[in-house]
């Protein structure tokens, strides 16, 4: 995701005159997937929507043992939003769908630019920019985005227990994690300063999506 959003910052600042950037951002992803080794059957896709923690999941992962990496393939798979959109091609062993509380990760959704929801609404509905404002643009995505890794994934976890389902991601890929747990379950680096209005559910209700969202963000668990 840091390769992509410094990427699409540089083609702004060269005023690059294409108004609708997902076509850049879609040619970033085929370059980041370029590093891809050929693996007919890797272990794990970790699929997420944007912002939703899979850069810490990844590195966790990592440190547990697995050889796994942020949104580039290794031998035993990927923490990735994209990756989902090429699971017809790369056999995953199994797909987990990580997600983070709605409202965090629509806030901070908030950040990334246009073009990753021009982009994904290429596969879910997204409104058009002229059409709702950005924070709703990017509800829908959420929404189109996690149901969508829904219906390909085995199972659901909410990355804020991630201390609780490592047990349940070794049972599963049938890995014994190699590292102790202490000192890896850390969301302090979440806590930087925001540049984004936070989320609440009274603004999605306004724009009657807070319904459905809550509805989604129920099947993992979350008690909203």
């Amino acid at each position: 995701m840091i390769e992509i959003e410094f990427a699409i910052e540089e083609a702004r600042q060269e005023k690059h005159t294409v108004d609708n950037l997902a076509a850049i951002t879609e040619k970033l992803i085929r370059t980041l997937r370029k590093g891809d080794p050929i693996i007919k059957n890797p272990l794990l896709l970790i699929a997420a929507f944007p912002r939703s923690g899979t850069k810490y999941t990844a590195k966790i992962l990592q440190q547990m043992g697995l050889d796994i990496n942020h949104e580039v393939l290794r031998a035993d798979g990927s923490v990735s939003w994209f990756h989902i959109l090429f699971d017809e091609e790369i056999k995953y062993q199994h797909i987990f769908h990580q997600v983070r509380h709605p409202l965090d990760a629509i806030s901070s959704s908030q950040e990334l630019d246009d073009s990753f929801i021009d982009y994904m609404g290429r596969f879910v509905l997204v409104p058009d920019k002229k059409e709702a404002p950005g924070f709703i643009r990017r509800a829908h995505a959420w929404l189109g985005w996690n149901r969508f890794i829904s219906s390909k994934a085995e199972f659901c976890f909410r990355v804020e227990e991630m201390e609780k389902i490592l047990p349940e991601i070794s049972y599963r890929t049938g890995r014994v994690f190699s590292a102790s747990l202490q000192g890896l379950i850390d969301f302090t680096w979440w806590d930087g300063p925001k540049e984004y209005k936070k989320i609440t559910w009274d603004d999605l209700e306004k724009e009657k999506l807070a319904k459905e969202i809550r509805k989604e963000a129920l099947i993992c668990g979350y008690g909203v």
